[in-house]
């Protein structure tokens, strides 16, 4: 983690979840992989969420939460039940 890119990495079943954001000119800009393969993402910050789906169909959601200087919190939640919970900080 830094002040230019936030990284958070966990594993549900036998897919890598991972949630990245970018800090960028206004906003930063966050995308939601599954196995290494881009599944959502958008540029932003207040709340907001990204989707995806693993192999087995089952749904992933990346819940994120961004303050206007930078703090993050970001809860990755598998068939609507959460799996875990990160805090970052991006600008």
């Amino acid at each position: 983690m830094n002040v230019t890119r936030d990284e958070h990495r966990v594993r549900i079943g036998d897919s890598e979840v991972a949630v990245i954001g970018q800090s960028g000119l206004v906003e930063a800009t966050w995308d939601l992989l599954i196995d290494g393969a881009k599944v959502d993402g958008d540029t932003r910050s207040g709340r907001f969420a990204l989707h995806g789906q693993l192999g087995d169909g089952s749904g992933v959601e990346a819940q994120i939460e961004q303050g206007a200087f930078g703090p993050t919190h970001v809860v990755v939640l598998h068939d609507g039940q959460e799996v875990t919970s990160f805090k970052g900080f991006v600008l």
